[in-house]
This record gives structure tokens, C-alpha cells and sequence, in this order.
């Protein structure tokens, strides 16, 4: 999509579902696993589904260092944007409500993390983090698990990433 300069709340860009950019950041251990946030009940999208950290790129910002600013305001994990890789970029559109219909351009990272779930802060942005297994999560998908949010191309991104092209 080309920039248009212009800036609009975040509740008439997704009351319009108006195209804008957003990132969203894996979390891999070194045994391979991915650690999710679940969103709390009081958000707007997606509230007690489980995902990885993200949101809208702001205004003048740039995606890696809204990545890691995400990612310490939903989880408080602290990454210096030169930490975070790109894996690529996917489009999504969904349809939450008449009031609420999801447009954008994301951007894709992945980075190392050595904590345990219970030595994340908590957030009023998530109530609960956990890892799994991208077997775990291939199967949560397949089995359309309403808690679970599910973009396939980016699931696809850090597949190839951990497997290798063409493994996945």
C-alpha cells in the first residue's frame, strides 16, 4: 500500500477498515517452542485469544521499532529493534463486527526469548502467556480452536524460519 500522510484514530480506521500497517513479533525458545500472550477479556479484537504481541505501526515510526515498543507494552519484554528479525510482510483482512473490521499490511519479526512464562509482567493488554509447540499450534489451528487467532501466513513465515524453506 502507498502512504497517504493522512492519520486517523484507531477507531475510525477499523470502523472503516480503512488499509494500515501493524507488526507482529514471534517468540522463539531455543527448545523450538513459541510463547503466546492471551489477550485480556477487555480488549476490542481478539479479547481471551490466545497470539503473539503486535499492534499499529504509529505515525513517522518505523516497523521494527514499533515491534519491540509492542512487545513491551503487552508483555513487558524488553528488545532492542536491531534484536528482532524480519521474516516478511502478509496482508490481513477480517471481518470482527459491523464496528470493527480488521485491514492491514503486517510485518513480520521474529526473536530469541529465554524467560518463563510466570517471570512476564502482567498487562491490562494480556491476562496469561504460554509456549508451545508448532506442532501444538498447527493442531490448534487445524482444529479452528475459537481461542486462538490464527494468520497462515505468518504461521507459514516462522515455520520456514525454524524448519528451513520448503520443510514446513
Amino acid at each position: 500500500g502507498m502512504e497517504t500522510g493522512e492519520v486517523l484514530p484507531r477507531e475510525e480506521i477499523h470502523k472503516y477498515g480503512i488499509l494500515h500497517r501493524t507488526t507482529h513479533v514471534w517468540l522463539l525458545n531455543s527448545a523450538g517452542s513459541l510463547l503466546l500472550q492471551k489477550r485480556a477479556m477487555s480488549r476490542k479484537k481478539n479479547p481471551g485469544k490466545w497470539t503473539s504481541p503486535g499492534g499499529h505501526i504509529n505515525t513517522q515510526e518505523e516497523s521494527k521499532v514499533s515491534a519491540a515498543r509492542e512487545l513491551f507494552e503487552e508483555m513487558g519484554i524488553e528488545k532492542e529493534p536491531e534484536e528482532l528479525l524480519y521474516l516478511g510482510t502478509i496482508r490481513n483482512m477480517q471481518y470482527v463486527s459491523d464496528a470493527y473490521t480488521e485491514n492491514e499490511i503486517m510485518d513480520i519479526y521474529v526473536t530469541p526469548v529465554a524467560l518463563e512464562p510466570e517471570e512476564i509482567r502482567p498487562t491490562d493488554e494480556v491476562s496469561e502467556s504460554r509456549y508451545f509447540t508448532v506442532v501444538d499450534l498447527e493442531n490448534q489451528y487445524a482444529s479452528l480452536n475459537p481461542e486462538f487467532v490464527y494468520y497462515p501466513e505468518s504461521f507459514s513465515l516462522i515455520k520456514e524460519y525454524i524448519y528451513g524453506p520448503g520443510q514446513n
